[in-house]
């Protein structure tokens, strides 16, 4: 198996990966934060670039936890802090306050589906899984009240 390495060049000090997960063609994902925005990002096995998602809006984004399915359906979960959060098809409601998210990507990068979570007080999502059939699972922590619509 080769061995690769990447750097996300910014000027941003909290650029960070957070998240990194093998699908099953041995293919690589990773999440995190560049520029202040979540991003999703697939390699090759070689470590050459296959896509790459931002995650913006009009606060600040955190990409926590990632996960693929048995066909390399990409599912990631983290945190908003903005009133509209663009997955890759278009803006998400939120309150501009720290709300989860879930998000899903076809295995080509494609937008699937987002849902932001929020309630009263700060909510965010610090991890999750997909099932061999696509159903996505997420955990993460609330305080107060949280409305899962």
């Amino acid at each position: 198996m080769p061995l690769w390495s990447k750097h996300l060049a910014s000027l941003y000090v909290a650029d960070s990966g957070k998240g990194v997960t093998v699908e099953p063609a041995g293919n690589v994902v990773a999440c995190g934060v560049l520029n202040g925005d979540a991003f999703v990002k697939k390699y090759s096995v070689t470590g050459a670039e296959l896509w790459m998602r931002l995650i913006a809006g009009t606060g600040s984004e955190t990409s926590a936890a990632v996960a693929v399915d048995a066909v390399g359906s990409v599912a990631i979960a983290g945190y908003t802090s903005s009133l509209s959060t663009d997955f890759g098809a278009g803006g998400v409601a939120g309150r501009g306050d720290n709300e989860a998210f879930v998000a899903r990507y076809s295995a080509t990068g494609a937008p699937l589906w987002a849902k932001v979570v929020g309630g009263i007080g700060t909510g965010v999502s610090t991890g999750v899984a997909q099932t061999a059939t696509g159903e996505v699972y997420a955990t993460g922590q609330f305080s107060t009240s949280i409305d899962f619509g």
